[in-house]
């Protein structure tokens, strides 16, 4: 029976001295392994903050970039109307005047009217100023969000810069089909 009790203590020793390496094993493996996430966390958090203000300063020069192209856009859809409703007035003054060097003159300025109409048609000028109109406030909103996200305290997370990033690219592709459909149908238009 002291046999048996001095192989069961032995026993216990090899397992306490084999259990105490693995854990020591395991707690050496998990340090490595922080630290690697350690650096992994630091790799990520220094690519997230390059990559945010690579995406802020786009954003910026995308919302000046629409603002511009829409407040042109409006301007020539006005001049464009304006121009157009002058042109039809002074057609019915000139043919009210019973005169035939203004009836000549009447017709030339009638023209005028047919090619300001074939301008405006062609380059659509009211529906691509407001479609500026609608990209610059999708891009605003991003924007606020974008800053909304740099304001915690908390690091940006680059799977939350990628999605930021696809909804940019989204809103400008969007807007550039938007941009082609307008010219392939003003060239249906006149096939």
């Amino acid at each position: 029976m002291a046999n048996e009790i001095g192989e069961h203590t032995k026993k216990e020793d090899e397992f306490s001295e084999e259990h105490l390496k693995n854990l020591r094993d395991a707690v050496i493996e998990r340090r490595y392994q922080a630290e690697d996430i350690t650096v992994s966390l630091e790799t990520e958090l220094e690519e997230s903050t390059v990559k945010i203000t690579y995406l802020k300063s786009q954003i910026e020069q995308s919302i000046k970039r629409y603002k511009a192209k829409r407040r042109f856009n409006a301007q020539l859809s006005v001049v464009v109307k304006f121009l157009a409703l002058v042109l039809s007035a002074l057609v019915t003054i000139l043919l009210g005047l019973d005169a035939t060097s203004y009836s000549q003159v009447a017709l030339v300025i009638s023209a005028l009217i047919s090619v300001v109409g074939g301008v405006a048609a062609y380059f659509d000028f009211t529906d691509l100023a407001l479609k500026f109109k609608e990209t610059v406030d999708k891009l605003e909103t991003l924007q606020v969000r974008l800053h909304y996200m740099m304001e915690g305290n908390t690091y940006i997370r680059m799977n939350e810069v990628e999605f930021m990033m696809n909804d940019y690219l989204y809103i400008l592709e969007s807007t550039q089909d938007f941009f082609q459909r307008v010219r392939k149908s003003d060239e249906k238009k006149k096939s």
